[in-house]
């Protein structure tokens, strides 16, 4: 209205008030005659049905719009007696960190049932779709009430992509899971919301740690770690680039697929030729999703330092001649890694296994990864930090895994002056004493011999030998260069 002293005019303007204030906040639902469902035509932070369009079921309570299904296309059981038997009441999906709904984001479905006197026989079946005009149901989960009457049952996922998306609770007696199992007691009901597209789904690279020092014919380990955002979930491959000459690298998985906005790792082994150029190199971790043109890369730098052979820590190859892992180099230890001796036969990742001097002990093949036995690395070093040399004292470190009883676990350990053909010496039986993993050492005086090897035998009961038979044993040797 325009007023100027007395003369006035008008003129219309159309104002419709919509749901949670106008999108970006809570939104409570209205019912949609087309969908037949409630639904939030903007998007928020959370679409909630309210506490009374889906209260109850046919004929059994006030639920309006019955029964409140897409398309109207599942009917709701008519037994029975309002909030005394089975009702689902209220349904509400939200982001749980309040920000508006979009693809890719985790969000919580909250169903508000109405549990009969015996609710271990009452169970909600939850399920999404990513397109409500043209639903095809996923399976989210099933929940279980646990007491009498009202209660809310919620469970988590990730949004999809599609404009327009929607759940459906079906709030059953007995019976078994689908989008609509026929029932006298069973209650439907589907709630529509608006989702942004958000963000495209991508990933992240990282490595860890980001340098390693290694000297030549020696190796060095990391972890990349590929992580996902906005609901990313495809296989990424690894590689590395900016190799120096007689470098190579491995992955272990050489390909990861993260899960939805979460990490995926795979074990990186750098390992140095012994010609390789002593001096600092930069490195990347190359990620790549897809293919050609449509391929999503992403790299991460690595610090590579290459010394002088010898000296420092060596980290173990293994060696295809004496089948088992080697420094080739003295050093100041020799160490196979965490992953070059973990499992034993068939039980765990255990790489060239049975990691003995050339094959002559196999290991047990019963038992469950890290349930049952397994010798998982290996480590020899002088106490002073010095070169392994003949009569220097050395700790023989080995990491074991435990069964439930560790008692009845025992660690045998021995070593032998020529790796090439190795007589064993006896040295020390050594007991766990807890549960899973954990160190066990014992020391002893290097002989003379320019390649010498250690065996750790861990078996579960029986007596000492350097291959005592048994389906959970497991027998790795370690072979290393002495002054």
């Amino acid at each position: 209205t325009g007023t100027s002293g007395s003369l006035t005019h008008a003129a219309p303007i159309a104002l419709t008030v919509t749901a949670g204030g106008g999108g970006g906040g809570p939104q409570i639902a209205v019912f949609d005659a087309t969908l037949k469902a409630p639904s939030c035509a903007l998007v928020g932070s959370s679409c909630d049905s309210g506490p009374t369009l889906l209260v109850g079921r046919d004929g059994k309570g006030p639920e309006l719009n019955q029964p409140n299904t897409v398309g109207s296309t599942c009917a709701d059981g008519t037994s029975g007696t309002f909030h005394v038997d089975e009702s689902n009441d209220r349904l509400k999906v939200s982001t749980l960190d309040g920000s508006p709904l979009a693809a890719g984001k985790t969000v919580r479905i909250e169903a508000t049932v109405w549990a009969w006197t015996s609710p271990a026989n009452d169970h909600l079946d939850l399920y999404f779709a990513a397109d409500a005009l043209n639903p095809t149901w996923t399976f989210l989960t099933t929940l279980t009430p646990t007491a009498v009457g009202a209660q809310v049952l919620s469970a988590t996922y990730t949004l999809p992509a599609g404009a327009q998306q929607a759940v459906r609770a079906q709030f059953r007696y007995q019976g078994s899971a689908s989008a609509c199992t026929a029932g006298g007691f069973n209650d439907r009901d589907d709630l529509v919301f608006a989702v942004s597209a958000g963000p495209p789904p991508d990933f992240t690279a990282a490595v860890s740690p980001t340098s390693l020092t290694v000297a030549q014919g020696a190796s060095g380990a990391s972890t990349v770690t590929v992580s996902s955002l906005n609901g990313f979930s495809a296989p990424v491959s690894l590689a590395c680039s900016n190799l120096p000459a007689g470098v190579t690298c491995a992955f272990s998985p050489p390909s990861v697929t993260p899960p939805a906005n979460g990490p995926a790792t795979s074990a990186l082994t750098v390992s140095v030729g012994a010609a390789t150029a002593p001096g600092t190199y930069a490195l990347s971790i190359v990620a790549t999703s897809g293919t050609g043109g449509t391929g999503t890369t992403h790299s991460t730098p690595l610090s590579l330092t290459v010394t002088v052979s010898g000296g420092g820590p060596q980290m173990a190859l293994f060696d295809a001649t004496l089948k088992v892992p080697r420094c080739a180099f003295v050093g100041s230890s020799c160490d196979s890694g965490p992953t070059l001796l973990l499992g034993r036969d068939g039980k765990g990742p255990e790489l060239n296994q049975p990691n003995t001097i050339a094959g002559t002990c196999t290991d047990g093949a019963s038992g469950t990864f890290h349930v049952d036995e397994s010798n998982d690395r290996l480590k020899v070093s002088t106490l002073d930090g010095t070169p392994l040399a003949a009569g220097k004292t050395v700790r023989i470190e080995a990491t074991v895994w435990a069964w439930t009883s560790p008692a009845n676990d025992h660690l045998d350990l021995y070593f032998a002056a020529d790796a090439l053909n190795p007589v064993w010496t006896f040295l020390t039986t050594l007991t766990p004493t807890a549960v899973g993993a954990q160190v066990l050492s014992a020391t002893y005086t290097l002989p003379v011999g320019a390649q010498q090897a250690v065996r750790a035998q861990f078996r579960y009961q029986g007596s000492a030998s350097a291959c005592t038979a048994g389906a959970f044993n497991d027998r790795d040797d370690l072979v290393f260069a002495v002054q």
